[in-house]
């Protein structure tokens, strides 16, 4: 199992892949900018459900 700094990490760099800003991704996903730089700077550890919503925006083909 990962952990939570690898999923961010994982996300983070699917996100960056897609050229997708962090005010892009939390607009996708109806999230404040603030709360999803929170997920990215660590200093909160995701919840499922934002983890399931942000997966799909980070790794469309």
């Amino acid at each position: 199992m990962r952990t939570n700094k690898e999923i961010i990490d994982y996300i983070d760099q699917l996100r960056q892949e897609q050229n997708l800003s962090i005010a892009e991704l939390a607009r996708r996903v109806n999230m404040s900018k603030s709360a999803v730089s929170r997920y990215f700077g660590k200093t909160v550890n995701f919840q499922l459900i934002v983890l399931l919503n942000l997966l799909p925006l980070c790794i469309r083909v």
